[in-house]
C-alpha cells in the first residue's frame, strides 16, 4: 500500500516524538500479572510436598531466586485459567500487596512435563516452567516438615492419643523411619488461636524446635467455641536425640517420650518362617551388637543368634540377615529382637513378634 506524502510526514512525526507501533496480542492471550514480581513484595512462602509443609520462609536468597523465577516466566506460555483447588506438590506465597485481587499466590505441579499451575487459588494460569519445577522439588522438606493429621503414621498417632490436649506441652514419638512429634497449645475458649513454627535448631543437643503461640487480634470474628490447637511435626533423622520445644517466652514445654527401639520389614506379625528364613529391620544397639531369639509357643528359646547391625546408637543400624535354625513341632511360636545389658548381662527385649513355623 502507497502512503501519500502527508502519511509519510505524519509517521515520520509519529517515530521522531518517540511513539512506536506495538505488535497486536495473539489472540486469547492475556498479560500475564506476575512480570513486575520482586522480592519484596513476597511476605513470606512455603513449600507442600504430599502432606507435609516446609517452615515459612521469609526475606532469604530462597525468595529473591523465587520471585526472579515467577517474574520471567514467558507470556507466550500461558493457558487457559482452571478452577481445581487440589495442590499435593508446590508453594503458596503471601505478598504484601494483591495481585489479581489476591494477596495469595499458589503455584502447583501439574505432571511430569514441566506444567504448573500459577495465581490465586482457584484461578490460577497454566504455564510452563522446567526451573520453578526444580526449585519446588530441591525445597521441599528435608530436615523438619510441618505435617498434615491424616499422613501421622497410625502407630505414632495411637500413642498421641493416650494424651488429651488440655494443656500446653509436646510428644515426641521417636522411630527409626523418622520422628514424629505433637505441641498442644491446650485448651482456648474460642477460635482464632493457632501454632506457628519458627525454626529447628538440628546441630545442638538437645535439639530445638521453637513455636510462637499466637492469639485472636483485637476485633477478629471468631467462632464461641472451645479448641484445642495442635500441630504435628516429622524430624527427618536416622538417630535419637532429644528435643525441647521452646515458645516465644523461651520457655520449655513439658514433654513426653515414647521410643520404637526396633523394626522388622521382614518377617512380619503371623507370617510363616521355615528353617532358613530372612530376617530384616533396623536397631538402635550399642555398637550396633543385638540378638534374634526364636521361642516356641511356651516361651521356651529354641534358637538364639548374635548379628551386628551396620551402626550403633545413637544411630537406628539396618540389618539383613539369613536365619538357619531347627523349628519345633508347635505351629505357633515368638521372635524377640534384643541386646543384653552391658551392665548386668540381661537380655534387654526390643520388639517381640508372634509367628507361625512352616512344617
Amino acid at each position: 500500500m502507497k502512503l501519500s506524502r502527508f502519511g509519510l510526514i505524519i509517521m515520520s512525526l509519529l517515530i521522531v516524538s518517540g511513539c512506536q507501533i506495538k505488535d497486536s496480542p495473539l489472540p486469547n492471550q492475556e498479560e500475564y500479572p506476575y512480570s513486575q514480581l520482586k522480592a519484596e513484595s513476597i511476605q513470606d512462602f512455603q513449600i507442600y510436598w504430599d502432606g507435609e509443609k516446609s517452615l515459612k520462609e521469609t526475606h532469604s536468597n530462597k525468595t529473591e531466586t523465587l520471585a526472579d523465577l515467577i517474574s520471567k516466566i514467558p507470556p507466550i506460555n500461558l493457558e487457559a485459567k482452571i478452577d481445581d483447588p487440589k495442590c499435593l506438590r508446590g508453594i503458596k506465597l503471601t505478598l504484601n500487596r494483591e495481585i489479581e485481587g489476591s494477596n495469595q499466590l499458589l503455584i502447583c505441579l501439574i505432571d511430569s512435563e514441566e506444567r504448573i499451575r500459577l495465581g490465586p487459588q482457584g484461578r490460577e494460569y497454566v504455564v510452563t516452567s522446567k526451573e520453578l519445577v526444580e526449585f519446588i522439588e530441591d525445597n521441599r522438606p528435608q530436615k523438619l516438615a510441618i505435617l498434615e493429621e491424616e499422613h501421622v503414621p497410625s502407630n505414632a498417632m495411637d500413642w498421641f492419643k493416650e494424651f488429651n490436649r488440655k494443656e500446653k506441652a509436646a510428644y515426641v514419638y521417636q522411630h527409626p523411619n523418622a520422628t514424629f512429634i505433637r505441641v498442644d497449645a491446650g485448651e482456648k475458649p474460642t477460635g482464632g488461636y493457632d501454632i506457628e513454627v519458627k525454626g529447628y535448631v538440628e546441630e545442638e543437643y538437645p535439639r530445638r524446635i521453637h513455636v510462637e503461640f499466637t492469639e485472636p487480634e483485637e476485633g477478629q470474628v471468631v467462632t464461641e467455641a472451645l479448641i484445642y490447637p495442635t500441630v504435628y511435626l516429622k524430624v527427618y533423622t536416622k538417630e535419637a536425640s532429644r528435643y525441647d520445644v521452646i515458645d516465644q517466652q523461651k520457655e520449655i514445654l513439658n514433654t513426653e517420650e515414647e521410643f520404637v527401639y526396633a523394626v522388622l520389614e521382614t518377617p512380619l506379625e503371623d507370617d510363616k518362617i521355615d528353617s532358613n528364613f530372612r530376617v530384616k529391620g533396623r536397631i538402635i544397639a550399642f555398637e550396633g551388637a543385638f540378638v534374634i531369639r526364636i521361642l516356641d509357643a511356651y516361651d521356651k528359646v529354641i534358637h538364639e543368634e548374635f548379628l551386628q547391625a551396620d551402626a550403633g546408637g545413637p544411630q537406628w543400624g539396618a540389618f539383613d540377615e539369613k536365619i538357619i535354625f531347627q523349628p519345633p513341632k508347635d505351629d505357633t511360636g515368638f521372635l524377640e529382637v534384643g541386646e543384653f545389658s552391658a551392665q548386668n548381662g540381661i537380655f534387654l527385649q526390643r520388639l517381640r513378634i508372634p509367628i507361625r513355623f512352616e512344617e
